[in-house]
């Protein structure tokens, strides 16, 4: 096409069984504007066509939030099911550039299986379909999970190359709640996020004496349900530390009690419990020089009758708990699995606090890829016992064959 002297040059499409960088080179230099690798998929050939026959936009932050109260998109998670790995890394990195946390699927199969065995409540605020897709596509996925009550309230969102107003009311009537056109827009993205990604304003605020919410949430990304999760956590483990102190210390163990104090005083700060981890830290700086047993015994009387009343206080506002079942393991992509329990393992080696936003982020992948090994290693991050969670997470990789160097 460089040689003919044409007022308007077509766009060449090429089409290679061969994916070597010296084709693609060739293919560049003979005027090739994409490439097709055979065996040529209807998902793929539609993306190609919509990436190189309009340009991408880029992004950039809105000028004014395109949501009544929606100024940030931060802890808003997100399932991509998405069949082409390059519309998935665009997609991906859009919205982690927004602050979403995105878990991917390559095909409605995988990503309805993920849901089903996903645990209440359901780990992702919204699903991001594509149309054209492999195995199942997104007109059968989005009708398979409407067809059942748990998932009647999930936003579903359509990612589609047609435009058409016949492709917008087909999608309405499966039950999707609205459809993006491809290449994404990242401003229309960000709108749709935020219109049917984040919590309602209605939400009732959660007001807890001794402790200041609006920080504790704000440590959490703004995440009502793993804020309350971390809540319930210390209402279940930290209320029982000064009663091992006094344990630990009639044992002349004074290494576990500055554990456990320094741990309390973490998790406190974390929670947004100022008071308590403030004398959590008194404690400790106590127990690191050399103090007489009664000025001990008085730092630990006040943080036992402070926690006393904070515990109380947590119970009062929190939900009743819900409960979930453990689900066994199955067929699962190792590796964003390994990536996953690498980071863990890193966050439990360093007893930080980050492990149990960690696990809560990528709940559902950790119960599917471990199996009956998720259990002990939630259990004992509830707990706050992070060295016997990462004996757990240990044993759990090694049965599931997950290297964590």
């Amino acid at each position: 096409t460089q040689e003919v002297a044409l007022q308007h040059r077509p766009l060449v499409v090429m089409v290679t069984a061969f994916g070597a960088d010296e084709v693609r080179s060739a293919g560049l230099s003979a005027g090739a504007s994409a490439f097709l690798d055979k065996p040529v998929s209807q998902s793929r050939l539609w993306d190609t066509l919509a990436d190189i026959t309009r340009p991408k936009p880029q992004w950039q932050p809105p000028a004014k939030p395109p949501a009544p109260g929606a100024t940030t998109l931060a802890g808003l998670r997100v399932l991509l099911v998405e069949d082409n790995d390059i519309n998935q890394q665009i997609a991906r990195e859009l919205m982690e550039s927004m602050g979403v946390q995105v878990t991917l699927a390559d095909h409605g199969q995988q990503a309805l299986e993920m849901l089903q065995r996903a645990p209440d409540p359901l780990p992702w605020s919204l699903v991001l379909m594509d149309l054209q897709m492999p195995v199942m596509d997104g007109h059968q996925a989005t009708q398979k999970l409407r067809q059942q009550a748990r998932f009647k309230h999930l936003p579903i969102i359509a990612l589609t190359a047609h435009a058409s107003p016949e492709e917008g009311a087909r999608c309405l009537a499966e039950g999707m709640n609205q459809h993006l056109t491809k290449p994404i827009d990242p401003d229309a993205l960000f709108e749709c996020l935020a219109q049917w990604g984040l919590p309602q304003l209605s939400e009732q605020p959660l007001v807890i004496e001794g402790i200041n919410v609006t920080q504790g949430l704000r440590f959490c990304a703004g995440n009502r349900t793993l804020y309350n999760s971390l809540l319930a956590k210390f209402l279940a483990s930290m209320g029982e530390v000064p009663a091992q102190m006094r344990e630990a210390l009639a044992n002349n163990d004074l290494q576990r009690a500055q554990r456990l104090v320094h741990t309390l005083k973490g998790v406190a700060a974390n929670l947004g419990a100022s008071q308590c981890s403030s004398l959590s830290d008194h404690l400790e700086k106590a127990l690191g020089r050399a103090t007489p047993q009664s000025e001990l015994d008085a730092h630990l009387h006040l943080l036992e009758q402070h926690l006393a009343v904070l515990t109380t206080r947590v119970q009062q506002a929190l939900p009743p708990p819900a409960s979930t079942e453990a689900q066994g393991a199955g067929n699962v992509d190792l590796a964003p699995l390994a990536s996953v329990c690498q980071s863990l393992a890193a966050l439990l080696s360093a007893s930080k606090i980050e492990a149990g936003f960690h696990l809560h982020q990528h709940e559902a992948l950790l119960r599917h890829g471990l199996g009956d090994g998720f259990v002990l290693l939630h259990r004992h991050i509830e707990d706050f016992d992070y060295q016997a969670a990462l004996v757990a997470l240990i044993h759990a990789a090694d049965a599931a064959q997950i290297n964590l160097n």
